[in-house]
C-alpha cells in the first residue's frame, strides 16, 4: 500500500520582474537527474532567474535518497547520515533556508563479529593492538607503499590475525562502499580511524573517552523530505519519467536530448548529473563528449552496498552494530526499524534472490537481536514514502538508474578520480571540468571534497559549485 506523499507549506520564491522577463530570454538549461545534486544546481540557478528545467528518469525525484515507512516509522534505504559528510555545512545550510528540522540520534560506535554461534567485540581485540598514533601512520604508510588496494594493505598488517583481518575488511567494505581489493591504498586514512576506535575522517575516535559514540543526523521526517521540498519550490520545472537516451550536437553548438519516452527537446546548456556507470545506457556523440572521456567516467567505482529494512520492537534494540562478513546490522532513528546493510557483492539482489538472501543471515538476526522475522522481504516500490508491514529492500547496484550506491576511489584510479583543475575561478574535477562552457557536470562523484566522497554532503557542495559555474559563464558570454 501507497502513502501519499506528505504535503508542504510552499516557501515562494520571489523574482523580480526583470528575472521573469530574463528567465524567458535567457538561454534554455536542461539539468539530467532529479536528485540532490540536479535539484540543488536547478533551484540555485532558478533562483537567479534562469530558465532551466530538470529531467528524471525515475517517477519521483530524490535519487538514492529513498525513505519508506516501516510500521508507519521512518527508515532510509539510501543516504542515512547528513555526518557522513563531515560537518556539512553545505547540506545544513540548505536544509536550514528551506525550513526543514534535524533530529539526531547517538549510539555506540562499537562493531561485533558474529560467527558460528559466537559473538566477538572486535572494539576490545583492536584495543589489545595498542596502537600509538603516529607509528600507526608511519606503518599504515609504509604497508600502502607495497600494496595496490586495500586487501593487500590488510594482508600485510593481518596476515596472522584472521579475525582483525576480517573485522578491518568488513568496515571497508561497509563505509567505502566496495570490497577492500577493489578499494584504492588512499582509504589507509580510513583505515587509521577504524584501528583507533573510530570509523572514518569524518568520525574520528574521541579521545580519551572509554565510550566512542557515533552521532547519526537526519532529516526529521525522512531525509526525502529535502528532495521533494526543493522539488516543490521547481513546480513546473521538473519532468519526471524521461530516462535520457541521447545527446546530439546541433549545428548550432545546441543539444538535442532524446529520452526513452518518445520525446525530444534543445537545450543551450546541458548538466548531467547520472551516476557514472549509466553513462553505459545514453549514446552521447563524441563531439560533445569525446570517447575516451566516456569511457574513463563509465569506468569510475561504484559501491555495491544495499539495505533490507527489518521491523523491531525498541526493548530488542542494541546498540554498535553486528556483523557476520556479508551484512552489517544497526538500528535506525528511533529503535523501531533494523539496517541491514548488505556489503561487498551480497549488495545484489533482486525479488527471485532477496529471499535466499535474507534467509542465510536469519541465525544473526535471532542471535543478536531476538528475531525471527517470519515474513519474507520484498523489493521497495521506486516511490517515496511508501508504507510497508513486512522487511523490505532496495539493492542500488540491481537499479538501472544507479547501477552502484555510490562512488569511492577504485584501485588505480586515484588519479583519474581525484585530479583537480580550475574553471571560472572554481575548482573542479578534471574528468568533469565543463566542455564548450555550456556543458557541466554534477553530483556526489564529481565533488571536490574528497574526505566525504560518495555523501549527501558532497552532492550538495557539486550542485552549488556547479550552479556557480554555470552563472559566472553565462554572465561572462552575455558580457562578451
Amino acid at each position: 500500500m501507497l502513502k501519499s506523499l506528505f504535503i508542504f507549506i510552499l516557501m515562494p520564491i520571489f523574482l523580480t520582474t526583470s528575472s521573469l522577463d530574463a528567465m524567458q530570454t535567457s538561454p534554455r538549461i536542461a539539468v539530467i537527474g532529479g536528485g540532490l545534486s540536479g535539484l540543488t544546481t536547478a533551484y540555485r540557478l532558478y533562483q537567479k532567474g534562469y530558465n532551466v528545467h530538470v529531467y528524471e528518469a525515475r517517477n519521483r525525484v530524490g535519487g538514492r535518497i529513498f525513505s519508506v515507512l516501516l510500521n508507519e516509522h521512518i527508515a532510509e534505504l539510501g543516504g542515512q547520515n547528513i555526518f557522513d559528510g563531515g560537518e556539512a555545512e553545505h547540506m545544513l545550510a540548505l536544509i536550514n533556508e528551506l525550513g526543514l528540522e534535524t533530529e539526531m540520534k547517538r549510539t555506540i560506535l562499537q562493531l561485533n563479529y558474529y560467527e558460528n554461534g559466537e559473538i566477538t567485540n572486535l572494539k576490545e581485540i583492536a584495543r589489545s593492538y595498542h596502537f600509538h598514533p603516529e607509528k600507526l601512520k608511519i606503518e599504515l604508510n609504509s604497508a600502502a607503499e607495497n600494496a595496490q588496494n586495500m586487501r593487500d594493505v590488510l594482508d600485510l598488517l593481518f596476515a596472522d590475525h584472521p579475525m582483525m583481518h576480517n573485522a578491518c575488511s568488513t568496515m571497508l567494505a561497509g563505509y567505502e562502499g566496495a570490497s577492500p581489493e577493489k578499494l584504492s591504498t588512499k582509504y589507509i586514512v580510513t583505515l587509521y580511524h577504524l584501528l583507533l576506535g573510530g570509523l572514518s575522517s569524518a568520525h574520528q575516535n574521541q579521545e580519551s573517552r572509554e565510550t566512542v559514540y557515533l552521532n547519526q543526523l537526519v532529516v526529521k521526517g525522512g531525509n526525502s523530505r529535502l528532495a521533494e521540498r526543493l522539488a516543490e519550490l521547481l513546480s513546473g520545472h521538473i519532468a519526471l519519467n524521461h530516462a535520457l537516451q541521447s545527446i546530439v550536437l546541433n549545428s548550432d553548438a545546441s543539444y538535442q536530448l532524446n529520452f526513452n519516452n518518445g520525446q525530444s527537446l534543445t537545450a543551450d546548456v546541458l548538466i548531467l548529473t547520472l551516476p557514472c556507470p549509466v553513462y553505459q545506457e545514453v549514446e552521447i556523440d563524441e563531439q560533445i563528449i569525446p570517447l575516451q572521456r566516456q569511457l574513463n567516467i563509465q569506468r569510475l567505482q561504484y559501491g555495491t552496498t544495499a539495505k533490507i529494512l527489518i521491523p523491531i520492537s525498541p526493548n530488542q534494540a542494541k546498540d554498535g552494530a553486528y556483523t557476520n562478513g556479508r551484512v552489517v546490522t544497526f538500528m535506525n532513528r528511533d529503535n523501531n526499524v533494523l539496517n541491514a546493510y548488505y556489503i561487498k557483492d551480497y549488495g545484489y539482489f533482486s525479488e527471485t534472490s532477496i529471499d535466499d538472501l535474507f534467509a542465510k543471515d536469519l541465525p544473526l538476526f535471532r542471535a543478536c537481536y531476538g528475531i525471527s522475522p517470519l515474513s519474507r522481504p520484498v523489493i521497495a516500490i521506486d516511490q517515496q514514502f511508501s508504507c510497508y508491514r513486512d522487511p523490505v529492500g532496495h539493492s542500488w547496484l540491481a537499479d538501472p538508474y544507479a547501477k552502484g550506491s555510490y562512488s569511492c576511489i577504485g584501485a588505480g584510479q586515484e588519479h583519474l578520480f581525484t585530479d583537480i583543475t580550475e574553471f571560472a575561478e572554481e575548482k573542479v574535477k578534471s574528468l568533469f571540468a565543463p566542455i564548450r562552457n555550456t556543458l557541466f557536470f554534477a553530483g556526489e562523484h564529481t565533488s571536490i571534497l574528497l574526505d566525504v566522497i560518495g555523501t549527501m554532503e558532497s552532492a550538495v557542495e557539486s550542485g552549488e559549485r556547479t550552479a556557480r559555474m554555470v552563472k559566472n559563464s553565462l554572465d561572462a558570454r552575455k558580457a562578451s
